[in-house]
């Protein structure tokens, strides 16, 4: 049978390329995402807790996620950690 067993497209477990090796993931991709993890862990703690008053008056749906500096600042985390993670795959289509 071919394809992955979660069902995704076939040769999902191959190598990209016949005689690909493995290779270590840059420092840089691990650094987003252990920025991307600590923002989760500050946006779950300021979820679950009373916190302080948030710094941006939201639109009324979005304090339902957002509802503290805390959380505020775990968000701005995990979207900064897009940049280390995905700075490489922009710049090699350029």
């Amino acid at each position: 049978m071919r394809g992955d067993r979660l069902g995704g497209p076939p040769g999902a477990f191959l190598p990209a390329r016949a005689g690909a090796k493995w290779r270590p993931q840059p420092a840089d991709k691990s650094i987003g995402w252990a920025i991307y993890a600590a923002g989760f862990v500050v946006w779950l703690f300021g979820y679950l807790s009373a916190g302080c008053v948030s710094v941006i008056d939201w639109p009324w749906w979005i304090p339902s996620f957002v509802p503290n500096l805390e959380a505020e600042l775990g968000l701005a985390l995990m979207f900064a950690s897009m940049i280390p993670i995905y700075w490489r795959a922009g710049r090699k289509r350029a």
